[in-house]
């Protein structure tokens, strides 16, 4: 039951890191067990990607996943049906040749193909109960699930504007407390939003390295919460303390040395 072509992202279950989702060129998402080789599911089908999947993000209960892709759509999947619960419950003392459920309809799709459309969605993350997303457009947009409609759908809800970031492949990050939001550009500048803040939506933290212009391809928080690292295109790990930076109410635009810079 392996993919049958490329694998793009890979996320472990927040409730037991021994399965590990894997999204693929193949227009599906896999669920592993680590433990026994086992594939547990497959979420693709009729209501499925219709081309590459380039991201998924599980939710912190471990109750929904999330996946965008080259389709330009994102689809929510139900983590907590009975047969997915079946399945992850035997998939552990199973063999490699274990039948995987087949998912293929999601709790809910996205219907904003004219934000996104004709480029693809690269990153997708859980903020809470809501959805943030990017494309190349400058921009990480915020959506919010729309209830009591025949079937749940998604809704924009604002956006983060950012500069020179018009490029596939800059990858952004949400803290642990999914208070925080991080993304990198072009120009070497990483910039930190409060997800909470709907009126202003200016970061709170712009962060240059004095010694770096190329692209932050990637960012991410500590499980602790007091470090963020980013990655270059010009081969740099850079991690900045944010811990001292903590109280975040009060707007700050600063380029500053790092804690570590590391070629």
């Amino acid at each position: 039951m392996s993919h049958g072509g490329a694998i793009n992202c890979l996320k472990t279950h927040p409730n037991d890191q021994s399965f590990l989702f894997s999204a693929s060129k193949d227009e599906s998402i896999r669920l592993w067990s680590v433990r026994s080789g086992a594939c547990a599911a497959v979420f693709a089908g009729d209501g499925g990607h219709i081309s590459e999947v380039l991201y998924i993000d599980v939710n912190a209960s471990g109750t929904k996943m999330a996946s965008a892709g080259m389709d330009s759509t994102i689809r929510v999947w139900d983590l907590e049906s009975a047969t997915v619960r079946a399945a992850l419950e035997n998939a552990h003392s199973s063999g490699s040749d274990f039948k995987p459920v087949m998912e293929q309809l999601p709790l809910m799709m996205s219907n904003l193909n004219n934000i996104w459309t004709p480029n693809y969605i690269d990153c997708i993350r859980w903020a809470g109960e809501m959805l943030l997303a990017k494309s190349i457009h400058n921009k990480v947009v915020l959506m919010e699930k729309i209830t009591g409609t025949r079937r749940e759908c998604m809704r924009r809800r604002h956006d983060f504007s950012v500069t020179n970031c018009n490029i596939w492949y800059l990858r952004f990050a949400v803290d642990p407390t999914q208070q925080w939001l991080a993304l990198g550009n072009m120009s070497g500048v990483t910039c930190v939003w409060s997800v909470d803040d709907a009126v202003h939506r200016v970061p709170m933290l712009k962060l240059q390295h004095p010694k770096v212009n190329s692209t932050i391809r990637h960012c991410a928080f500590a499980l602790d919460n007091k470090y963020l690292l980013t990655c270059t295109d010009d081969s740099r790990v850079i991690i900045w303390n944010i811990e001292r930076k903590s109280n975040l109410k009060e707007r700050e635009v600063k380029s500053e040395p790092p804690l570590l810079d590391q070629e």
